[in-house]
């Protein structure tokens, strides 16, 4: 039978040729033609692309969580060499680098901003542990300034504060 359709395309002077594209079920191409599965393929497409966009996003607020995370147990370990003779001296440089970890929330900030609530919850864990981090230093660095445990307000004025900027 198939023999039969081509020698009637070939009587009337069809063209032969292999068309491009996938066959349709009727023996025809589907170029140029929109289907389902390029419809799908897509829509995968878009989906990938959030995704990759919200992995890197991720990945960007959780490195800057991780330098939280850092610079604040080196705060920790610098308020431990406190001796009561050198005491302003090391509140000082606690301090600077306690904005040196403002400039990480900064970042964060940043990445997270122009999002919807969402976004907190979605990266949330990936934030968390420089957070916790962060309030040990200032507690304890707040402490050692005032002898006083530093309340949840405080606190929050500290991560909300942006950092000095530094001209030189």
């Amino acid at each position: 039978m198939a023999d039969t359709n081509t020698k009637r395309r070939l009587s009337q002077g069809a063209d032969t040729r292999p068309k491009r594209g996938r066959p349709d079920e009727k023996g025809g191409s589907t170029a140029g033609k929109v289907t389902p599965s390029s419809k799908l393929q897509e829509t995968f497409a878009g989906f990938s692309k959030i995704l990759d966009t919200r992995n890197e996003r991720r990945e960007r607020i959780y490195k800057a969580s991780r330098d939280v995370t850092a610079d604040s147990k080196k705060i920790i370990f610098q308020l431990h060499r406190i001796v009561q003779n050198d005491k302003s001296s090391i509140l000082a440089q606690a301090k600077s680098m306690r904005d040196k970890v403002q400039n990480h929330f900064e970042v964060i900030k940043q990445e997270l901003q122009g999002g919807d609530i969402e976004d907190y919850w979605r990266f949330q864990r990936s934030i968390s542990f420089g957070v916790q981090e962060y309030i040990e230093s200032v507690s304890f660095l707040h402490y050692l300034e005032t002898g006083e445990i530093i309340s949840r307000e405080k606190l929050e004025d500290d991560i909300n504060t942006p950092p000095p900027t530094t001209t030189t």
